[in-house]
């Protein structure tokens, strides 16, 4: 088990897809890349890849493969907030240039 863990670090590729390469003959195709020990332990300091019970991610949404719709309400609202605060922001001089 620890082997097929470390293969699929390594390579990029799990056990099941490994297989189904293997048994269509489709191994050289494959294109994965290794997996970062970030997106497995996370951003945190050295001490806590011990026990990685509740690890920080840089991007949560890329390492899970999906997002919540709670997140991406939130990472809207904090989107449309940046935006008023650039529009509100900048000010147009008398000549017509944007001044930020």
């Amino acid at each position: 088990m620890i082997m097929n863990v470390t293969y699929g670090i390594i390579t990029g590729i799990g056990t099941i897809d490994r297989l189904k390469k293997k048994a269509t003959d489709t191994m050289m195709l494959s294109d994965e890349e290794p997996i970062a020990l970030k997106d497995i332990f996370g951003i945190a300091g050295y001490h806590t890849w011990i026990v990685p019970i509740d690890p920080v991610f840089e991007d949560h949404d890329i390492v899970m493969g999906y997002s919540t719709p709670q997140r991406l309400l939130r990472e809207q609202m904090l989107e449309k907030s940046m935006g008023e605060l650039y529009a509100s922001s900048s000010v147009m001089s008398p000549s017509g240039d944007l001044h930020l």
